[in-house]
C-alpha cells in the first residue's frame, strides 16, 4: 500500500497516518465483498456471485474520513467469511443475525449443500476473525496511549424494517456518554437526515464489547462506542437494490449524500473541539 493513508485495510499491514490522528477510530465490519475461492466452491450455486444484506459500498461512501484525521478500520472480505460483529461463542457456525460464520442467510435460506465443518469453521475464524479484532485492539490502545481516550464508530448500512434514514445505536445508553451520542444525532439533523436513536438497532458486539474493553483498561470509560446505520436507499439506486446483483455506487445521488456526511462528521470533529492544529 504504497499510497500514504490512515485507512487500514483488513489483511494489509500497514498504517500511516496522512493528519493528525484525532481520537476517533471508524470501523467498518460488513463492507467487505470478497469471498474466499475455497468457501466459494461450497456455497450453493445462486450464492456463488451475490451474497444478500451486505454494507454496499461503505469504504467509497466514507473514504473522506482519513483526510479530516478519523482513522478507518475497513474489513475486505465478506461478513459471510466471518462476521466480526458477532460475538465468538462455542456455537460459532449458525444463524445470520447471531454467529460469526452464518450457514444462511437473513432470510433463512441455506448457503450451503453441505455444512462446513469443524476444521473449515476453524480456519475461517483463525483467518479473517480473529486477526481483524486483534488489529482493533492494537488501534485502540494505541489511540487511548496517544489521546487517552477514543471515540469508536461502528459504521453500518439496511435495507429493511425501518424507513428511517439513520439510525444511531448506544446500547440503549450504556455505550457512549449522552452529550456525545446527542451531539452525533444533532450533526445528523442539521444536515436533513431524519435520525433515530436505539430503533432496532441498538448497537451490535463491537459497540458493547468494546465500550466494556474500554472501560476495564483504567476502570473508566476511555472507549466510546455508537453504531451508525444508514438506509440503502438514502445513498443507493432503488431499482438497484430490487435486483439479486451487487448495486452500483458512482451517481450523483451517491455523491450528494457523501458530501452531506463529510460534513455530519467535521461538525462532530468541530464540535467535541478535536480537530487538528
Amino acid at each position: 500500500m504504497s499510497q500514504i493513508s490512515n485507512i487500514y485495510r483488513f489483511r494489509e499491514a500497514r498504517f500511516t497516518p496522512a493528519h493528525p490522528v484525532l481520537p476517533i477510530i471508524a470501523n467498518l465490519p460488513h463492507s467487505g465483498l470478497a469471498i474466499p475461492e475455497p468457501m466459494r466452491k461450497q456455497l450453493k450455486p445462486e450464492f456463488r456471485e451475490f451474497l444478500p444484506n451486505q454494507d454496499w459500498h461503505l469504504q467509497h461512501l466514507y473514504d473522506f474520513l482519513p483526510e479530516i484525521g478519523i482513522s478507518t478500520l475497513q474489513a475486505t472480505h465478506s461478513r459471510y467469511a466471518s462476521d466480526l460483529n458477532r460475538e465468538l461463542t462455542d456455537e460459532p457456525y449458525g444463524s445470520f443475525w447471531k454467529s460469526v460464520i452464518p450457514n444462511q442467510t437473513a432470510y433463512k435460506h441455506p448457503l450451503y449443500d453441505e455444512n462446513l465443518n469443524d476444521q473449515q469453521i476453524q480456519h475461517q475464524l483463525d483467518t479473517y476473525y480473529s486477526p481483524y479484532h486483534q488489529r482493533l485492539d492494537k488501534l485502540l490502545t494505541s489511540h487511548i496511549a496517544q489521546h487517552g481516550r477514543v471515540l469508536l464508530l461502528d459504521l453500518h448500512s439496511f435495507g429493511a424494517f425501518v424507513d428511517n434514514d439513520v439510525i444511531l445505536g448506544n446500547a440503549k445508553g450504556t455505550s457512549c456518554d449522552p452529550a456525545i451520542f446527542s451531539t452525533l444525532s444533532q450533526c445528523f439533523a442539521q444536515q436533513g437526515f431524519d435520525v433515530v436513536e436505539n430503533k432496532v438497532f441498538t448497537g451490535g458486539h463491537i459497540t458493547r464489547h468494546y465500550s466494556n474493553w474500554g472501560a476495564l483498561l483504567k476502570k473508566k470509560r476511555t472507549i466510546q462506542t455508537i453504531q451508525i446505520e444508514l438506509r440503502y436507499e438514502l445513498y443507493l439506486n432503488e431499482q438497484a437494490l430490487k435486483v439479486s446483483a451487487v448495486p452500483g455506487w458512482q451517481n450523483e445521488k451517491f455523491r450528494r449524500v457523501q458530501a452531506k456526511l463529510r460534513t455530519v462528521f467535521t461538525s462532530l470533529c468541530e464540535q467535541m473541539k478535536i480537530v487538528p492544529a
